[in-house]
């Protein structure tokens, strides 16, 4: 046990590890601290995807500290502009297309095998037959359909759509 004094000027006693920890402890957590900036979020429960996603921000942080040590006359980057420089490097000038799906034909609506599946979260779609806002959608043709009916009609009939309403 140690002796030491709190905050507030009182005397007490502190095991000398907890002593040890203090004394320690910052260079943690500024590690931590700047790695948790930008930190991309990724859920994932496997373990070894978060370690290494961990491992590869600490690398980033360090090579910062490197880089701020080191720059000389060099104009000083913020950290986020050197991270997508390093990024800009390492990737270039790849980019890979998105894929987005195109119109699909009325053929391929009427005999492909479509299920009925839930939106994930609170969002919601559009039902494309009576135009109501719904959870529920097909996820082969990523069109939102309510189910029963209009999930049936969008399916057996090639003119799917409710007759607009006369006013």
């Amino acid at each position: 046990m140690l002796a030491t004094h709190n905050a507030k000027g009182v005397d007490v006693n502190i095991p000398a590890v907890n002593d040890l920890y203090n004394k320690k402890m910052g260079g943690v957590d500024l590690s931590d601290k700047s790695v948790q900036a930008y930190d991309p979020d990724a859920r994932t429960c496997k373990l070894w995807k978060r370690i290494l996603i961990n491992l590869l921000l600490k690398m980033m942080n360090n090579a910062y500290i490197v880089y701020r040590q080191r720059r000389g006359l060099r104009q000083k980057m913020h950290r986020l502009e050197f991270y997508q420089s390093v990024y800009q490097s390492l990737v270039g000038e790849y980019r890979q297309e998105r894929r987005r799906p195109g119109p699909r034909s009325a053929l391929d609506r009427l005999t492909d095998r479509h299920f009925v599946d839930m939106i994930d979260g609170s969002k919601r779609k559009i039902c494309q037959v009576c135009d109501r806002r719904i959870r529920t959608w097909c996820a082969v043709c990523e069109a939102g359909l309510c189910v029963g009916d209009c999930f049936r009609r969008y399916h057996t009939q090639r003119d799917f759509r409710r007759p607009q309403q006369e006013e």
